[in-house]
């Protein structure tokens, strides 16, 4: 969303202050969300991808605080970017 209204506010500021009309290119503005979507979950599965290789030689104990970690960052890209990745359960570790 703030992709859009930032092209909309930059195209109502060239046409008000400097008289050029310009057209906003729906594929474009879509092709930029994608981008910036993709962007932010590979930020999110670095910090994963992070925690997970740290997990593996800690204790039981910092392993499942490391379990929420990772639980948290999928919560917080799933709000973010409005998708059901919190649904997924992450998969328990045997002692």
């Amino acid at each position: 969303m703030a992709i859009i209204f930032e092209k909309i506010w930059h195209k109502r500021n060239k046409l008000i202050h400097d008289e050029i009309e310009i057209i906003i290119h729906r594929p474009k503005v879509i092709r930029e969300l994608i981008k910036t979507q993709r962007a932010a979950w590979e930020r999110t599965q670095a910090v994963i991808n992070k925690t997970l290789r740290i997990k593996s030689k800690q204790r039981q104990e910092e392993q499942n605080k490391l379990d929420s970690l990772i639980s948290l960052k999928l919560l917080q890209f799933s709000r973010q970017r409005n998708s059901h990745l919190h649904a997924i359960a992450l998969p328990k570790h045997q002692s």
